[in-house]
């Protein structure tokens, strides 16, 4: 998810072995016996072409803004950028390297502007490593979400950068070393895991840089158990002093935000649940209105039927009726509408409830369906802080 400028220079950082380590002082040349004569031809050099040398101070002096510019302005790094490293798990050689990119956290437009020219591999908004001539201007640039709750992206996507720099400064027979190393521990994460996603997004069509795509997502995202061979793991060491802990700010933001999308369809699922109950109210009074209807219209025509009988009947008749819900009265005709009065009274009573009962319904789903808006807004505004102009996980209820 983060894009770096993977240009490759000379040797500055190297991760074999004790002797010859150029972490420590490069050995120092012996004096050769001829550079007295050398220095001395470079006076009388400069002696013969000072009308030269004085055109190239002025036109120094003229364009020194832009040589210390390119050259290196000798800047220190940002008070929040030093923050922000010691928020990383950096070794000391890692906080040195980190800082020495000068790292600007920034918006998302400058992000984008300064990321523009970043090379082959990909740049998201999260940000971007820029390497500059022979490292001089090596130059990290992270984007600062504006929701606090996603700083831990912040670090993720610095350490992530941080390891481009350090890539870009193996020579090229390190660079092939680490990048089999590197394929191999690749093989060792689940298919299913969405590193491999991010990898190969970010590599794209430029497979020269998926050496230092794996190197920086695997370190700041993937802890196998066991840990990774100890190759692997003793050329994170030298940037990165705990980097258990490192992966476990990424992991805990990745846990949260999907627990958010969790809590999200869990939600949604109660918000239908509560709309169809709602509808299913309805559905109930419509259909016991009609009932009651229906019973009562047979109610009127048996009784109209029973005062049309004469006196003996009606007192000695005997009945048996049955209802399409299963109900059925058997008995003496005249106790049957005593027994109807009383079964269309509590109907009625019923009926009676049903619109405070259909109106909670529709309130409970309202009041639902607002706090999902709610739940739904908060987390879309967190993870498009977080991960600005990439995909955004689909909320559940937005159709997208």
């Amino acid at each position: 998810m983060r894009g770096a400028a993977s240009h490759r220079y000379a040797r500055a950082v190297t991760f074999f072995g004790e002797n010859g380590d150029p972490w420590n002082t490069p050995p120092r040349r012996d004096p050769s016996p001829f550079d007295g004569v050398h220095r001395r031809r470079a006076t009388r050099r400069l002696l013969l072409l000072s009308p030269v040398a004085v055109v190239a101070l002025v036109i120094g002096i003229w364009f020194a803004p832009q040589l210390v510019a390119w050259w290196g302005t000798g800047d220190k790094p940002s008070a929040q950028a030093v923050a922000l490293a010691e928020r990383m798990y950096l070794t000391g050689a890692g906080t040195d390297l980190f800082l020495s990119t000068l790292p600007s956290l920034t918006d998302l437009a400058t992000v984008n502007t300064e990321c523009a020219g970043a090379g082959s591999a990909d740049t998201m908004a999260t940000g971007c490593f820029v390497s500059g001539p022979a490292h001089r201007l090596d130059r990290i640039y992270l984007y600062q979400p504006q929701d606090p709750r996603a700083e831990a992206t912040v670090v993720t996507a610095a350490a992530h950068e941080m390891l481009h720099a350090a890539y870009s400064r193996m020579t090229s027979a390190e660079q092939s070393s680490l990048d089999s190393a590197m394929a191999a521990e690749l093989a060792k994460v689940p298919a299913d895991d969405p590193v491999r996603d991010q990898i190969a997004a970010s590599v794209g069509d430029d497979q020269t840089a998926l050496g230092t795509e794996t190197f920086a997502y695997l370190g700041t995202e993937i802890s196998l158990p066991g840990g990774f061979s100890a190759g692997v793991e003793q050329v994170y060491s030298r940037f990165i002093a705990d980097r258990t802990s490192l992966v476990g700010v990424f992991r805990a933001f990745d846990d949260e935000t999907n627990r958010l999308i969790d809590a999200l369809r869990t939600a949604h699922q109660h918000v239908a649940e509560l709309d169809a109950a709602a509808v299913q109210a309805q559905a109930d009074f419509t259909h016991a209105s009609d009932r009651y209807t229906q019973e009562s219209t047979r109610y009127s025509t048996d009784l109209a039927e029973f005062n049309a009988a004469d006196p003996g009947t009606r007192e000695q008749a005997t009945v048996t009726v049955t209802y399409p819900d299963g109900r059925w009265y058997h008995g003496p005709w005249r106790g049957y509408f005593d027994w109807a009065t009383k079964d269309l009274a509590e109907q009625r009573q019923v009926l009676d409830g049903y619109p405070a009962k259909i109106a909670t319904a529709r309130q409970a789903a309202a009041d639902a369906s607002a706090a999902y808006e709610a739940q739904r807004a908060d987390t879309a505004a967190l993870i498009e802080s977080a991960y600005p102009d990439s995909t955004t996980p689909r909320m559940p209820g937005t159709g997208s």
